[in-house]
């Protein structure tokens, strides 16, 4: 995969030039946000396959899905819904979509979590697809947190 968010040689980013970026510093940084427990977060490659996730995103999804395993694809949830109750199957989820490049990417979008022992929690997830310099969507990258203002519905039927 050629994406990265890093700079490339020569300190120049694919975002924008910065002639003092610090490549190792910026991955550190990097790193520290995404396993930290600001924020659930977790990438899947091309095929939907889940490379990596931290350990929030399997708190909150109350499970800890395999890294590569071709079974856990889109998103390491039990079971979800849309805000709608509408039940929302891993090949049709907004992640798949995105990856797909069906649409842009979701933002600030809620989705009811029903983890394996029936607990629910409601996120909000933002989805951004990891897109090569030729435009090639490689993966798609999701970070999502609780709303703890929000309860979720009585288990549905």
């Amino acid at each position: 995969m050629n994406f990265s968010p890093f700079p490339r040689e020569g300190g120049e980013s694919e975002q924008s030039p910065n002639s003092n970026w610090d490549e190792h510093q910026g991955r550190d940084r990097f790193r520290d946000l995404i396993d930290s427990d600001a924020i659930a977060f977790y990438i899947c490659d091309a095929s939907g396959v889940i490379i990596y996730h931290n350990d929030l995103a399997a708190d909150l999804w109350g499970r800890r899905p395999a890294i590569g395993d071709t079974d856990e694809r889109f998103c390491g949830s039990h079971v979800k819904y849309l805000v709608d109750g509408h039940f929302l199957q891993h090949d049709e989820s907004p992640m798949a979509d995105v990856l797909a490049g069906k649409v842009s990417g979701f933002y600030d979008a809620e989705v009811h979590i029903e983890r394996p022992d029936g607990s629910c929690v409601i996120v909000t997830v933002n989805i951004a697809p990891l897109i090569q310099a030729d435009g090639v969507i490689v993966g798609v990258a999701s970070s999502f947190c609780e709303n703890p203002l929000r309860n979720c519905p009585n288990k549905r039927a």
